[in-house]
């Protein structure tokens, strides 16, 4: 399985769109040139393009949870549905 360790940092850059991409080192997905800034996107590339086995461990989500607002929840929503659609997608949360 892969595993995919990213920090709060990390997944700011990734869901805010702000264009610092590539994604920092300690994200480590390998995104593809075309994708989106969105949480659209990120669904699209998870459920379609990334190959299974893996898991998500979000580090420091709590300094996420406080820099998103209700995006957090929006995000942490997604991943977790995609974790109930995708046998081989594991998501771990942690403070």
């Amino acid at each position: 399985m892969v595993r995919r360790v990213v920090t709060g940092s990390a997944i700011l850059v990734l869901l805010t769109g702000l264009g610092l991409f590539p994604c920092p080192r300690a994200c480590s997905l390998a995104l593809p040139k075309h994708f989106g800034r969105n949480l659209d996107a990120l669904w699209d590339l998870l459920s379609a393009d990334v190959e299974g086995p893996f898991e998500i461990v979000w580090k420091q989500a709590d300094a996420s949870k406080k820099a998103f607002g209700r995006d957090f929840d929006r995000a942490v929503s997604l991943l977790r549905q995609l974790a109930e659609e995708r046998d081989d997608f594991k998501l771990k949360i942690k403070p």
